[in-house]
């Protein structure tokens, strides 16, 4: 019996142990949890932090956040917290079907983060005045408004979330505003409405929030024909022609399973794909975007190859440049004046989850460049 209780004591003093093993040497490799996760900061060890407690208390959530085993534990509270709950621990709403939305799509959808009505006159007055400037040179301005998962298909978000559109809000506040100043606008909410009773939910992977690569073409037609149409034919021209059903294969498909952090994701759903013909009948289009993410998914698509010049900019939130192989640079590094002029379009491209930050700045640090060179 003494024999037995050794056994039993050593092996769990060694499965304690475990953790500190895999910390210290990491002998088992493990997938990092996906999603924003920082490493704490810690300060040195001295004789003074110590004394005033300081190592200690940074030290703490460093060790926590470094154990050994960490993703693999957060892993196995996720899983068993989905299948108790068929909820998720963080920012994600799990809906019917295993339709996943990101609150952060939610929360304007009821109204959550208005901009008051003078905030989003004077926005909308920036990019008049935006247009103004660029119509003079010749530089075509488009706005494109991505499409809202929430706002598409709340009847698949989970009961506590069912509720009708809290108005006012932004999308119902910005939209008008910018046609009413004559604004060209391309607004996919719309566009995606009218395809509902054709497709369905097919138009957003369940597994995601940004659009199908149906959705991604639709977008990529609309641009370059706008910037075709502005340039009198001058560039290559593509049409989307219909979609087919395949399985999800894109990286922008599984944003949110990926976030849920499971031990086994919740499996794709088919997607819609686009049938997508390309015309080359003159050179590729150079565009200069100032959006988010929505955009940045186009770069998944071989034909935004084929029609999109490899020497254009795309500004994410206006602060990091995300070149076509990924590289990405500061926006400060660049002169806003200069690319636009350089190029065959400027882009403004936002989704309903950011239409608080619209037009992230561009047009107020345009115009002030703008100024500052004529001063030169």
């Amino acid at each position: 019996m003494r024999v037995l209780k050794n056994i039993v004591f050593f092996t769990l003093l060694g499965l304690l142990c475990l953790p500190l093993m895999q910390q210290v040497f990491k002998p088992f490799e493990e997938t990092p949890l996906s999603g924003a996760y920082n490493l704490p900061d810690t300060v040195p060890l001295t004789l003074n932090n110590w004394a005033s407690g300081q190592f200690q208390e940074k030290y703490s959530p460093f060790y926590e956040y470094d154990m050994g085993f960490r993703p693999s534990f957060v892993r196995l509270r996720n899983q068993l917290y989905y299948w108790t709950y068929h909820k998720s621990t963080n920012y994600i709403s799990v809906g019917e079907g295993d339709q996943l939305y990101a609150w952060n799509y939610w929360a304007p959808y009821w109204g959550l983060d208005l901009v008051p009505d003078d905030s989003v006159a004077a926005r909308v007055n920036g990019v008049v005045l935006l247009k103004e400037k660029l119509d003079s040179v010749g530089i075509p301005l488009l706005v494109v408004i991505g499409a809202n998962k929430v706002r598409y298909m709340p009847e698949y978000l989970p009961e506590d979330l069912q509720q009708k559109e809290r108005l006012p809000n932004n999308y119902r506040n910005y939209v008008p505003a910018l046609v009413q100043a004559g604004i060209k606008v391309v607004d996919f909410n719309e566009v995606f409405s009218g395809l509902k009773p054709e497709v369905g939910k097919a138009m957003f992977p369940n597994t995601g929030t940004h659009w199908s690569a149906y959705g991604m073409g639709m977008c990529l037609d609309s641009i370059i024909s706008f910037t075709d149409r502005r340039r009198g034919g001058e560039i290559h021209n593509l049409s989307v022609n219909g979609f087919v059903r395949r399985d999800s294969i894109l990286d922008s498909d599984i944003d949110l399973s990926n976030d849920l952090n499971l031990w086994y994701p919740i499996d794709r759903q088919q997607n819609l794909f686009p049938n997508i013909e390309v015309t080359k009948n003159g050179r590729k289009a150079k565009l200069f975007v100032i959006g988010d993410s929505f955009y940045w998914n186009l770069y998944q698509l071989d034909a935004f190859y084929e029609v999109v010049d490899s020497s254009s900019h795309y500004w994410y939130y206006n602060n990091t440049d995300i070149a076509f192989d990924g590289t990405r640079h500061p926006v400060e590094e660049y002169d806003a004046v200069k690319l636009t002029v350089e190029s065959d379009a400027v882009i403004l491209l936002a989704t309903e989850a950011n239409l608080h930050l619209f037009p992230f700045e561009f047009p107020k640090e345009f115009l002030q460049k703008l100024a500052g060179n004529k001063k030169k």
